[in-house]
């Protein structure tokens, strides 16, 4: 897997083409489960970056939006999410 895949821009630059191409083709995300096996809520947080589907789910779904291998790589990672820093109003984390 190439190590772009991990960084905090490929995942931003991989969730922006997931939108692109889900809205240039028309799909609800209702649609990009069909075949999966999951969920709508389920499918929806993957593909937006906050867990990792399985290689079939992932073959099916960069099918559909005509997206390249290192997508389909990237969506079966297990440490892939998003990192949200929590600071509170006191100015801590």
């Amino acid at each position: 897997m190439l190590q772009t895949l991990v960084s905090p821009t490929a995942r931003e630059q991989l969730t922006d083409k997931v939108l692109a191409s889900k809205a240039s083709k028309g799909l609800s995300w209702q649609e990009l489960t069909e075949g999966t096996g999951l969920s709508l809520v389920f499918l929806t947080a993957a593909l937006l970056g906050q867990h990792p589907i399985s290689k079939e789910a992932a073959e099916t779904v960069c099918r559909r939006l005509e997206l390249d291998d290192d997508a389909v790589a990237y969506f079966g990672e297990r440490d892939h999410r998003f990192r949200f820093n929590v600071i509170s109003e006191s100015g801590g984390r």
